[in-house]
Protein backbone atom coordinates (compact mmCIF):
# COMPACT_ATOMS: atom_id res chain seq x y z
CA UNK A 1 0.00 0.00 0.00
CA UNK A 2 2.83 2.08 0.63
CA UNK A 3 4.73 1.83 -2.64
CA UNK A 4 1.00 2.43 -4.23
CA UNK A 5 0.26 5.65 -2.03
CA UNK A 6 4.32 7.07 -3.38
CA UNK A 7 3.20 5.83 -6.73
CA UNK A 8 0.21 7.84 -6.80
CA UNK A 9 1.97 10.85 -5.35
CA UNK A 10 4.79 10.62 -7.97
CA UNK A 11 2.60 10.72 -10.87
CA UNK A 12 0.63 13.10 -9.86
CA UNK A 13 3.56 15.52 -8.67
CA UNK A 14 5.10 15.19 -11.81
CA UNK A 15 2.17 15.36 -14.02
CA UNK A 16 1.19 18.50 -12.58
CA UNK A 17 4.77 20.07 -12.92
CA UNK A 18 3.14 22.61 -14.82
CA UNK A 19 -0.06 23.98 -16.24
CA UNK A 20 1.01 24.46 -20.42
CA UNK A 21 -1.84 24.02 -23.08
CA UNK A 22 -1.68 23.72 -26.71
CA UNK A 23 -4.73 26.08 -27.63
CA UNK A 24 -8.52 26.65 -26.83
CA UNK A 25 -11.31 24.87 -28.25
CA UNK A 26 -12.09 26.78 -30.62
CA UNK A 27 -8.58 26.72 -32.06
CA UNK A 28 -9.30 25.41 -36.15
CA UNK A 29 -6.66 22.42 -35.36
CA UNK A 30 -9.29 20.77 -32.48
CA UNK A 31 -10.44 18.39 -35.10
CA UNK A 32 -6.92 17.30 -36.04
CA UNK A 33 -5.96 17.20 -32.70
CA UNK A 34 -8.70 15.50 -31.53
CA UNK A 35 -8.01 12.65 -34.10
CA UNK A 36 -4.50 12.52 -33.72
CA UNK A 37 -5.38 12.05 -29.77
CA UNK A 38 -7.39 9.49 -30.68
CA UNK A 39 -4.34 7.76 -32.56
CA UNK A 40 -2.25 8.07 -29.86
CA UNK A 41 -4.69 6.20 -27.40
CA UNK A 42 -5.12 3.38 -29.82
CA UNK A 43 -0.99 3.37 -30.28
CA UNK A 44 -0.58 3.50 -26.06
CA UNK A 45 -3.57 2.60 -24.45
CA UNK A 46 -3.87 4.36 -21.10
CA UNK A 47 -5.29 0.79 -19.61
CA UNK A 48 -2.04 -1.17 -21.04
CA UNK A 49 0.09 1.58 -18.93
CA UNK A 50 -2.31 1.48 -15.92
CA UNK A 51 -1.91 -2.48 -15.94
CA UNK A 52 1.59 -2.40 -15.95
CA UNK A 53 1.47 -0.07 -13.12
CA UNK A 54 -0.57 -2.25 -10.79
CA UNK A 55 1.28 -5.37 -11.85
CA UNK A 56 4.41 -3.52 -10.59
CA UNK A 57 2.89 -3.09 -7.68
CA UNK A 58 1.57 -6.37 -7.03
CA UNK A 59 4.86 -8.12 -7.95
CA UNK A 60 5.77 -6.64 -4.08
CA UNK A 61 3.34 -8.72 -2.39
CA UNK A 62 3.15 -12.30 -1.36
CA UNK A 63 1.94 -14.43 -4.35
CA UNK A 64 -1.18 -15.54 -2.58
CA UNK A 65 -2.19 -11.65 -2.63
CA UNK A 66 -1.66 -10.49 -6.08
CA UNK A 67 -4.42 -11.29 -8.13
CA UNK A 68 -6.76 -10.21 -5.65
CA UNK A 69 -5.28 -6.92 -5.24
CA UNK A 70 -4.87 -6.34 -9.45
CA UNK A 71 -8.36 -7.55 -9.72
CA UNK A 72 -9.80 -5.17 -7.30
CA UNK A 73 -7.97 -2.46 -8.61
CA UNK A 74 -8.71 -2.69 -12.33
CA UNK A 75 -12.13 -3.72 -11.72
CA UNK A 76 -12.74 -0.01 -9.99
CA UNK A 77 -11.47 1.68 -13.60
CA UNK A 78 -14.14 2.67 -16.12
CA UNK A 79 -11.89 2.06 -19.02
CA UNK A 80 -14.18 4.24 -21.20
CA UNK A 81 -14.04 7.67 -18.64
CA UNK A 82 -10.07 6.72 -18.97
CA UNK A 83 -10.00 7.33 -22.39
CA UNK A 84 -12.26 9.93 -22.62
CA UNK A 85 -9.88 12.26 -20.20
CA UNK A 86 -6.47 11.15 -21.44
CA UNK A 87 -7.94 11.50 -24.89
CA UNK A 88 -9.19 15.30 -23.81
CA UNK A 89 -5.81 15.82 -21.95
CA UNK A 90 -4.48 15.29 -24.85
CA UNK A 91 -6.34 17.78 -27.53
CA UNK A 92 -6.28 20.08 -24.74
CA UNK A 93 -2.55 20.31 -23.97
CA UNK A 94 -0.53 19.09 -27.27
CA UNK A 95 -0.21 21.35 -30.32
CA UNK A 96 -1.28 19.35 -33.70
CA UNK A 97 2.52 19.15 -34.24
CA UNK A 98 3.13 17.98 -30.70
CA UNK A 99 0.70 15.33 -31.17
CA UNK A 100 1.57 14.57 -34.96
CA UNK A 101 5.42 13.55 -33.70
CA UNK A 102 3.88 11.53 -30.66
CA UNK A 103 1.86 9.71 -32.76
CA UNK A 104 5.23 8.79 -35.38
CA UNK A 105 7.10 8.30 -32.48
CA UNK A 106 5.23 6.36 -29.83
CA UNK A 107 3.72 3.90 -33.15
CA UNK A 108 7.28 2.92 -33.99
CA UNK A 109 8.67 -0.04 -33.44
CA UNK A 110 11.75 1.30 -31.07
CA UNK A 111 8.89 3.44 -29.00
CA UNK A 112 7.40 0.07 -28.50
CA UNK A 113 10.67 -1.45 -27.39
CA UNK A 114 11.48 1.48 -25.44
CA UNK A 115 8.21 1.16 -23.44
CA UNK A 116 8.26 -1.94 -22.45
CA UNK A 117 11.81 -1.44 -21.01
CA UNK A 118 10.84 2.10 -19.11
CA UNK A 119 8.88 -0.24 -17.23
CA UNK A 120 12.18 -2.62 -16.14
CA UNK A 121 14.28 0.60 -15.71
CA UNK A 122 11.82 2.22 -13.47
CA UNK A 123 11.46 -1.23 -11.31
CA UNK A 124 15.27 -1.09 -10.97
CA UNK A 125 15.34 2.59 -9.68
CA UNK A 126 12.25 2.77 -7.82
CA UNK A 127 13.38 1.23 -4.58
CA UNK A 128 16.33 3.88 -4.89
CA UNK A 129 13.91 6.76 -4.92
CA UNK A 130 11.47 5.22 -2.77
CA UNK A 131 14.43 5.23 0.03
CA UNK A 132 15.55 8.65 -0.70
CA UNK A 133 12.26 9.93 -0.17
CA UNK A 134 11.56 7.69 2.76
CA UNK A 135 14.77 9.30 4.28
CA UNK A 136 13.64 12.91 3.69
CA UNK A 137 10.02 12.46 4.97
CA UNK A 138 11.62 10.87 8.14
CA UNK A 139 14.33 13.56 8.37
CA UNK A 140 11.35 16.15 8.18
CA UNK A 141 9.51 14.77 10.41
CA UNK A 142 11.67 14.17 12.89
CA UNK A 143 14.52 16.19 12.42
CA UNK A 144 17.99 15.68 10.40
CA UNK A 145 20.30 14.67 13.33
CA UNK A 146 17.77 12.47 14.78
CA UNK A 147 17.94 9.43 12.26
CA UNK A 148 20.77 6.95 12.57
CA UNK A 149 22.12 5.26 9.55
Amino acid sequence: MKHLILLSFLFFAFAGAGNVFAQSADDPSIESRQALAEQMNEIRPLRQQLESAVDKIAGKLPEKDRKALTKNILSSVDDKKLETVSVDAMVEIFTEAELKRMVDYFGSDEAQSISKKLVIYQGMIQPEIVKMLDKALMEARIGKSEIKP
